[in-house]
Parts: structure tokens; sequence; C-alpha cells
């Protein structure tokens, strides 16, 4: 599964730097992805779940707007054996690991 987030991360890059940067920025993208696979798992659909995550964005989070499409689009692009529960882990542990180096 990390081979697919490395792309999603480079793609996410374009969130702008000062917020990538931010310390919190891997965490924020890792809520998204969780959330996104709540709400999957939950029976929500794409569409609906990019526009619940977008609105209940706030503070920090807020300047993730423009990546929760890509976010939400690459969890339901996962096939359902990979919904596991640590999902926004694994995520968040890669985006560090890209960031950092």
């Amino acid at each position: 599964m990390i081979r697919f987030l490395i792309p999603l991360i480079a793609a996410t890059s374009f969130v702008p730097v000062a917020v990538a940067a931010a310390p919190d920025s891997c965490a924020i993208q890792g809520d998204i992805v969780g959330q996104a696979r709540t709400l999957r798992r939950g029976g929500t659909d794409e569409k609906t779940t990019s526009a619940r995550i977008s609105a209940e964005l706030s503070g920090a989070g807020a300047a993730f707007r423009p990546a929760v499409p890509l976010l939400v689009d690459w969890v339901f692009s996962l096939p359902e054996g990979q919904l596991a529960a640590d999902v926004a882990e694994e995520y968040e542990a890669t985006c560090r690991a890209e960031t950092a180096g």
C-alpha cells in the first residue's frame, strides 16, 4: 500500500508551502484519510464523503480543503481488504517520511 501513497502525497503538494511545512500537516491529512475510510465503510458515497469532510474542516485543517477530493479518491480506490483501521496511521507515517527526506 505504501507505493500507492507516494504519488498521492506528491499530488497533494499543491497545498500552500507554509501549510505543508506545518508540523501537523501530515496529521491533518491522515485525519482526512481516516474520516474518508470510516465514511466509506459506513456506506457513504465518494461525492458525499468529500463534501462532508470539506465542510467539517476548520482551523488549520481548512487550508487542506483542496486536497480532500484527492485523498478521498485515493481511499475509494483502495480494495476493501486494504481499508484496515490503521490506513490513516500508515498514510501519516508515509507522509512524514516523505516530507522529512
